[in-house]
Formats: structure tokens, sequence, C-alpha cells
């Protein structure tokens, strides 16, 4: 799970005027969730919670849940994970952040698991404000030294925006590309369509395909198709603040055969 926003100032009234579908933007700084997921056949619980604070605002694209592609804002985060695995729980911690300095990025995470640990630093350049090219070294019980990626967000007219990103392992002989698209629909409804491909000289090639369908800045439901899984899930604000989410994924795989994820979410 990941947590994911953005960066643009609303400007409503003008947006009202051009485009009944547009609608004010919602500035968050800050963003925080207690998610549990559970895996049928491996009978696996997962609990986790996390908070990432940003140091100035974000403004959603319509719904609450949707920002721009590309995070141009610094920010820090924690996040604290524990696995119900046969045997001693599994804790898992995770501390990191980043720092724009002009176009310059400057990152650095560490997780700490109990039987593992990785550190990593982001070094990354803003090419253009919707272009950002970025190096991850790592230090971590696997053969990589380092990521390559370059993510860049198109914008297209009334609120519209294509994104594309790229990341390659030149160690591991990887490359993963994933692309999302997001417009508004009419009567203030939304709709996103995301996908991804990944490459491996070392493991088997994967890919997925999904889409995010909004009735409105609060409610939405989706799916995702992928070469081992197939998979459900919905989310609603009660207020502009406090939301939930559901997911159900069944995966072509013995081992973890369905999951089912809660998560409840608050943003301010």
């Amino acid at each position: 799970m990941k947590i994911q926003p953005t960066i643009t100032q609303s400007v409503a009234v003008v947006a009202l005027a051009l485009s009944s579908s547009w609608v004010a933007a919602e500035d968050y700084v800050s963003f925080s969730n207690l998610g549990f997921s559970h895996a049928t056949e491996s009978d696996v619980d997962l609990t986790s919670i996390g908070t990432r604070y940003f140091f100035d605002k974000k403004s959603t694209k319509g719904p609450l849940q949707e920002f721009d592609y590309l995070n141009t804002v610094s920010n820090v985060y924690a996040i604290y994970g524990q696995a119900n695995v046969e045997g001693p729980n599994q804790d898992t911690y995770s501390v990191g952040g980043e720092w724009f300095i002009g176009r310059f990025l400057v990152g650095a995470s560490h997780t700490d698991n109990d039987v593992w640990e990785s550190t990593s630093v982001d070094l990354g350049y803003l090419f253009a404000p919707n272009f950002l090219v970025k190096v991850e070294l790592l230090d971590d019980d696997s053969e990589r030294d380092f990521l390559m990626s370059a993510r860049y967000e198109h914008s297209l007219d009334n609120n519209r925006y294509i994104g594309f990103n790229v990341e390659v392992d030149d160690e591991m002989d990887t490359l993963t590309l994933s692309s999302k698209y997001f417009t508004p629909l009419q009567n203030g409804e939304y709709l996103t369509v995301f996908g991804e491909i990944y490459s491996s000289d070392v493991i088997d090639d994967s890919w997925f395909v999904g889409s995010e369908y909004y009735f409105n800045k609060h409610t939405s439901v989706g799916a995702k198709l992928g070469d081992e899984a197939i998979g459900i899930n919905a989310s609603h604000f009660f207020d502009n603040n406090l939301a939930v989410r559901g997911e159900i994924i069944s995966y072509d795989n013995d081992l973890i055969g369905e999951s089912i994820s809660v998560e409840v979410a608050y943003q301010f």
C-alpha cells in the first residue's frame, strides 16, 4: 500500500465557469491510515499504520483521493507493519522523506524488519516542473546497488492528465513501465485508467491494468486485472477528511488464494 498525493493551487471560480464537471479543489498536508489485510490460503494477517506529512499544501484533482501524478512537495513519513505468521509475529518499521531544493531532490528511507533491513538514498532533478529523473542508491541484502527512474506528467485540457513512469534496475535486468490517465466526466463524475508492465531476466514478466470510477468526489469503485490476479475495490469519504477503503483480490496462487483488505484513512 502506498500513500501517494499532489501539488496544484485551487482556482475554483474559474474552474466552475469553464466546466460543470470541475469542482473546487481541497487542500491537505497530512495523510494517515490504518489498514488490515488477510490472505485466505496462507492465513496470514497484515496490520499497518502510517502517516505522511507534506510541508506545503496538496490540492485534489476533484476526487478527494486523487492528486497530481508527479509530486514536487517535500515530505516525511513513518510506517509500522506487523505480519501475523506461523511462529513469532514479524514487525516492520519504515521512515523516510523527500526534500526539494529548487530543481533538486534529496531523499532517504530506512526499513527495519525482524529478519532484514534496507537503507536508500534518493538523488533527483526536475528537468521541468512535470518531469523528474531520479537515482535511488540501495544498501540492503539484495544484489541491487541502485535504481533509475523517470516520471512525467502531461497536462491536458479540462483538468485531465496522462502520466508515465519508467524504472530500470540494471543489476537485476528489470524494467517497469507504468501509466495513469485521469479525466473528469459529466455531472461531477471522474474516471482513472492505469496499468503496469514488468519485465525481468530473473523472474517471470507480469502486467496489470485497472480503472477507478468516481460517482462524485467522495465515492468510487474500481477493478484490476493482472496476469495472475483479479480484484475489485471501493472507497468512500464520510466528509472531506475521513475515508474507508476496501479491496478483494483473487490470486492464481495457491499460497495466497484471496486477499481481503480494509483501510481507514484520515487527511487534513
